[in-house]
C-alpha cells in the first residue's frame, strides 16, 4: 500500500497531537481542510458535538466506527441535524488521522471485562457417603 509524502507527514502529525492532547483538533490543518470544524469546535457545540464530547462518548470504542462514521454520516445520534457523508472529500486514511487528531487511539478496541467464571465444585471422593449414599468401602 503506497502513500503519499503528505499523507505520511499528516499521519505522524495526528499521532503526535494525540499522544500530547495538547492542541486542539481546531488548530489541525487537516481539520480545517476538510472544514471539519465549520460544524466542530474544541468545547463548544456549533452543528455537530464538540470534539471533546466526540472524544469523551467515544474514547471506548473502535475507532473504526468512527472513521466509517465521518465517511458516511449519520443520523440521530448527537440529535435531530444529521452529519453529511464526507466520502467524496474525505478519504479513509483521512478520517483515520482525523480521528487520532481528536484523541482516540488508532485502532482501540472496546474494554470489556471478562466475565468470572463459576468456580467448579471438587469432584466427590469416592467414599463419600452424601454422594453416593453409600460408602464403596462396604459401609
Amino acid at each position: 500500500m503506497a502513500f503519499e509524502l503528505k499523507t505520511v507527514a499528516a499521519l505522524m502529525l495526528g499521532l503526535f497531537v494525540s499522544a500530547a492532547h495538547s492542541q486542539s483538533i481546531a488548530n489541525f490543518p487537516l481539520a480545517n481542510q476538510k472544514n471539519c470544524n465549520a460544524c466542530h469546535a474544541e468545547n463548544t457545540r456549533i452543528a455537530g458535538p464538540s470534539w471533546a464530547a466526540i472524544r469523551e462518548k467515544y474514547n471506548h470504542l473502535d475507532t473504526n466506527y468512527l472513521v466509517q462514521k465521518t465517511l458516511r454520516g449519520g443520523a440521530n445520534v448527537w440529535g435531530r441535524l444529521p452529519m453529511p457523508s464526507n466520502s467524496s472529500t474525505v478519504t479513509e486514511n483521512e478520517a483515520q488521522i482525523l480521528i487520532a487528531a481528536i484523541g482516540l487511539p488508532r485502532g482501540s478496541q472496546p474494554t470489556i471485562a471478562a466475565p468470572v467464571p463459576a468456580p467448579i465444585p471438587a469432584t466427590p471422593a469416592a467414599d463419600d457417603p452424601k454422594v453416593f449414599g453409600r460408602s464403596a468401602r462396604g459401609g
